[in-house]
C-alpha cells in the first residue's frame, strides 16, 4: 500500500510538472509570436510632435526634388527618426494621393532602421487573426536607372529566413502595386528617375547608408 501510495504521488508530480512545462512552452510560443523588437516599437509615433517632423520631412523633400537648379549634382542627408514619423503619419495619405498606390491589406505599421549598407523594413502582417511581426533587411543599390533592393534575411514572427523574404514580398507586399516596382529579376527594382510635372527629370545619383542616416545624391536634368 505504502508503495502504490508512492508511486500515485510520483505519477500526480510528473503530470504536474508536465502540465507546467506545457504552459510554459505554451506562453513561450505567444510572447514569440506577439514579440517586437525595441527597434521598431520605439521607431515613430502618432503625437503631434511627430506628425509635425512627418510633415515637414516630406515638405522639405518635395520643395528640394522641385527646385530649379544649375547643372550639377546635389543632395540631402535622411535621419531613420524623420523617415519613420513620415511614415507612421504620412505614408497613408500620400497613398490615397497616388492613383496606382495602395497599401495591401492585413499590411500595416511600417518601420524602418538603417545600418551600415542596409536597410531593414518591419512591419505587422496579420496571419490568422493576429498581428505578426515581420521583417526583411535589404542591401540597396544603383542598377542603370533603377533603385535595386537585394534581400539580405528576414523574419516572420519567430522563423528565420533567407530569400525567401523576397517571396513573401512579392506575394504579400507587391502583388496590389503595378507600374513602379518590378519583382521578376531577383531584386526589388524601383525607377531612380523622377520626371516632374514640367518635363525636369531628377535623377538619383548615388546613395550611402550609415547607423541612422541615409544621404543621396541626385542630378536635376532639364525637359
Amino acid at each position: 500500500m505504502i508503495i502504490r501510495g508512492l508511486r500515485t504521488i510520483f505519477d500526480v508530480r510528473i503530470m504536474v510538472g508536465v502540465f507546467i512545462a506545457l504552459a510554459l512552452a505554451l506562453a513561450l510560443f505567444l510572447w514569440m509570436l506577439v514579440h517586437r523588437p525595441g527597434w521598431w516599437s520605439s521607431a515613430g509615433d502618432r503625437s503631434s510632435a511627430s506628425a509635425a517632423i512627418g510633415a515637414g520631412l516630406e515638405q522639405a523633400v518635395s520643395r528640394e526634388i522641385t527646385m530649379v537648379r544649375e547643372p550639377g549634382e546635389w543632395g540631402f542627408v535622411l535621419g531613420e527618426g524623420d523617415i519613420n514619423a513620415w511614415l507612421v503619419n504620412r505614408l497613408e495619405p500620400w497613398l490615397q494621393s497616388r492613383r496606382n498606390l495602395a497599401f495591401p491589406e492585413g499590411l500595416s505599421d511600417p518601420r524602418i532602421r538603417l545600418g551600415d549598407d542596409w536597410i531593414e523594413v518591419g512591419l505587422l502582417a496579420e496571419q490568422a487573426g493576429l498581428p505578426l511581426f515581420t521583417s526583411a533587411r535589404f542591401e540597396l543599390r544603383l542598377e542603370d536607372d533603377d533603385l535595386v533592393l537585394l534581400p539580405i534575411e528576414g523574419r516572420l514572427a519567430f522563423k528565420t529566413f533567407d530569400r525567401e523574404a523576397l517571396a513573401y514580398l512579392e506575394d504579400h507586399v507587391l502583388g496590389d502595386v503595378e507600374g513602379e516596382i518590378d519583382s521578376s529579376s531577383g531584386g526589388l527594382r524601383v525607377p531612380a528617375v523622377i520626371t516632374l510635372a514640367d518635363g525636369r527629370r531628377v535623377i538619383l545619383t548615388d546613395l550611402e547608408m550609415a547607423s541612422g542616416e541615409l544621404g543621396v545624391r541626385f542630378r536635376t536634368l532639364g525637359p
